[in-house]
């Protein structure tokens, strides 16, 4: 089982066998997410686990001794800036000439000062430090008094920017007693705006029928603006509202920095120190960095930002600070992210199952109407250098304006081409990490192995039965012909596992490689399901206190236990009605959810008299998808592994009848075995090679398969009878 996700320390980016639960542990901190999730995986049955984290990096100074030099830690860890300080300047021994000495708790651990070389191996350095203090007349630090890595830019140069903190105003507004039906909505005499996308409304008309501006928006009102409003109220024909909006008395929680700032080093309200990843957080590239207030500090306050400029007097070209980071409890945007760049640099594994920590298929998603900070919004990915960098927006679409100078988020204030359509400057995409993982997954398995993950989803807001009957929430209503009329809500309303007005259900491959771009169809026609290369854990598991299995009694996401479990089951077998050894289930539902879940695609659990009980392997696949559990997937994975195994020795031959024969041999061979064993009734196939093309032969081998579908249901009559 491959398990990506965060950790304290260790090695990241890489693929670590934890062959020894303890010293994964000291590799990666006990407590780390990462381990706690490897342990909940081992205790349903994992044999074989693969530690792959996320969201590591180093403590680095960046072009300090000139351009393309680093001086950084090897450890990547959030203290690595404050673990190791620095001496950089004259040689005690010739004042002519520079060195660097580093310190851990007053221990030497690398020194380049000529004769009294040290390097420990926790250092990286790129550059020549011989000439630093000649050509920058700067001297960081003392032989007695190092400075840390962390406050070395501040050292060099400083800047303090005073924010106050605004208010935000409000998005809702309760309209008129006589407004029965709304018909037009605008903001300032603008385009007209649609309902569901731009604005909701609730209650009820004629008592408190409320308006709630939504998207981007609510993300771009400002106090004073006019929200005109055109309802009719079913006696005097239509009839005009505007509201002005107004201050909510809720604090601005993000703010952009100056242009100029580098990095942040420092910040108060008032004389009172905030702390960063407790009070504050920094987000962004430097020069166009910004603050997001994770403790509300007060409408009016008064903020001393102080930070690095980018323009520092005597270097060419100005270094930079990054800092150390473990990224344990990212927000959403930035998991996606460290995701992003663990898919595409796992082009290669030997798991056969696989698990994400953090990430949920319902995450706070904007494309659901949702604009808390710590959401997903539409993203959009620039390549330079190698280098991926990920812009973020609450519009999906952003169009060169009138003057064509600029940029707008209204299409009636763009520029148009010669068939008068606006032109699009930046086009965003909706994001999702149930897609991002399905899609994965299909490449996987396409190029290398075929590989089941597993991913789960949110927890209630309470273990109370309100808050639980509120997140598991109700199914859409279908017609007779099936067509969904009106969408449902919690986990049984998401539009990807069971659809929606608007929305097929299901995870499918796109030309774009995010879920709305233009669905992708195999050879035969159909869509191409990502779903089936996955499974969705719904809830919570309880895991108890035990030393021997590496894990504490709380309340955990049980997707990584379901992982465990999957990778125990051989082909023809399934997963349906199987113990998650040593779990327990927080709370109880009744048959009618389950069997909802089920419906749904949602792996769910229940509390048997043999213990915590899965109630079907479901797959998220869409309606017309032939793959309906992970029997199937399980089936289809073991056969589709061990006929690429047999047939690797082939490559490299020469492609001729003798060969075709050796492989139709062996093919046959392998589905011969999974009939015996019960796992397939039927098959067909072909061995054909395709004719050689620029000197590379293609042998492909075209597979039809009946499984054997797992047994659903045991049906028992009972007849009373005087005798038999």
């Amino acid at each position: 089982v491959l398990i990506i996700g965060t950790a304290y320390s260790g090695p990241t980016n890489t693929q670590y066998l934890a062959a020894d639960s303890n010293v994964a542990s000291r590799i990666y901190g006990a407590d780390s997410p990462l381990i706690r999730k490897m342990s909940e995986a081992k205790m349903t049955g994992a044999k074989n686990v693969l530690l792959y984290r996320i969201g590591g990096a180093a403590a680095e100074l960046i072009d300090l001794l000139g351009a393309d030099t680093l001086v950084g830690t090897k450890e990547q860890t959030a203290a690595a800036g404050s673990k190791y300080g620095i001496y950089l300047g004259p040689s005690p021994a010739n004042a002519g000439v520079s060195g660097l000495i580093v310190y851990e708790d007053g221990k030497i651990v690398y020194s380049d000062m000529a004769g009294s070389e040290i390097d420990l191996g926790v250092m990286n350095i790129v550059g020549d430090t011989k000439t630093f203090t000649t050509n920058t007349g700067v001297t960081i630090g003392a032989i007695d008094a190092p400075i840390l890595l962390k406050d070395v830019l501040a050292e060099i140069a400083t800047s303090i920017e005073v924010l106050t903190i605004e208010d935000t105003p409000s998005t809702a507004y309760a309209l008129g007693l006589t407004a029965v039906n709304v018909t037009a909505v605008d903001v300032n005499a603008g385009p007209a705006l649609s309902e569901g996308v731009d604005y909701t409304l609730s209650g009820v008309a004629g008592v408190d029928l409320t308006i709630t501006m939504t998207g981007s928006v609510a993300a771009n009102l400002v106090t004073g603006d006019s929200i005109n409003i055109t309802s009719d109220d079913n006696a005097a024909g239509d009839t005009s509202e505007v509201i002005t909006v107004v201050d909510s008395g809720t604090s601005k929680d993000v703010y952009a920095l100056d242009v100029n700032t580098s990095s942040v080093t420092a910040v108060d309200n008032a004389g009172t120190d905030l702390v960063e990843g407790t009070d504050y957080s920094i987000s962004g590239l430097a020069g166009a960095l910004y603050i997001t207030f994770d403790v509300s500090q007060g409408i009016g306050s008064v903020i001393n930002v102080n930070g690095v400029p980018i323009d520092i007097p005597g270097f060419d070209p100005d270094p930079y600070y990054l800092s150390g980071s473990d990224n344990v409890g990212s927000e959403w945007k930035k998991t996606y992210e460290l995701l992003a760049e663990a898919y595409s640099d796992l082009e290669t594994t030997i798991a056969t199952h696989m698990v994400v920590d953090k990430a949920i298929i319902d995450a706070p998603n904007i494309a659901d109407g949702n604009l808390d900070a710590d959401a997903l919004a539409y993203l959009r990915v620039v390549e330079q250098d190698g280098v991926n960098d990920y812009i973020w927006s609450v519009d999906k679409t952003i169009y060169v304006d009138i003057a064509g100078t600029g940029e707008t988020n209204d299409p009636a204030l763009a520029s148009v081409d010669e068939n008068g359509r606006p032109i699009v400057k930046y086009q965003y995409n909706e994001v999702n990490f149930g897609h991002q993982l399905g899609s994965w997954l299909n490449s996987i398995t396409e190029n290398d192995r075929f590989i089941l993950g597993v991913i789960g989803t949110s927890a209630p807001a309470a273990a109370t039965t309100a808050s639980i009957s509120k997140w598991i929430g109700s199914l859409p209503t279908v017609d007779a012909l099936g067509v969904t009329v009106s969408n449902g809500s919690g986990l049984l309303g998401n539009r990807y596992m069971v659809g929606s007005t608007t929305q097929t259900a299901g995870y499918y491959s796109t030309d774009s490689g995010y879920p709305d771009g233009n669905v992708q169809f195999d050879s035969n026609g159909a869509a191409i399901d990502v779903g089936k290369f996955m499974s969705v854990m719904m809830g919570l598991g309880l895991t108890p206190e035990s030393p021997t299995l590496g894990t504490t009694a709380q309340t955990v996401n049980s997707s990584s236990m379901y992982a465990g479990l999957l990778s125990t089951i051989e082909p023809g077998q399934s997963t349906t009605n199987r113990v998650l050894p040593g779990a327990a289930v927080p709370f109880s539902l009744k048959k009618t959810k389950l069997d909802e879940l089920s419906f749904a695609g949602y792996v769910s659990v229940t509390e048997k008299s043999r213990g915590a009980v899965v109630v079907s392997g479901e797959l998220p696949t869409g309606p017309n998808s032939d793959y309906d559990y992970v029997s199937t997937s399980i089936i289809i994975g073991g056969v589709v592994k061990d006929i690429r195994d047999r047939l690797d020795p082939f490559i490299g031959n020469s492609l001729n009848d003798i060969t075709l024969a050796a492989a139709d041999t062996a093919v046959e061979s392998i589905l011969q075995d999974y009939v015996r064993r019960g796992a397939i009734v039927k098959y067909g196939y072909q061995v054909v090679s395709d004719p050689a093309a620029k000197g590379k032969g293609e042998m492909r081998v075209p597979l039809t398969i009946v499984p054997a579908f797992e047994l659903r249901q045991i049906s028992v009559s009972i007849k009373l009878a005087y005798d038999i």
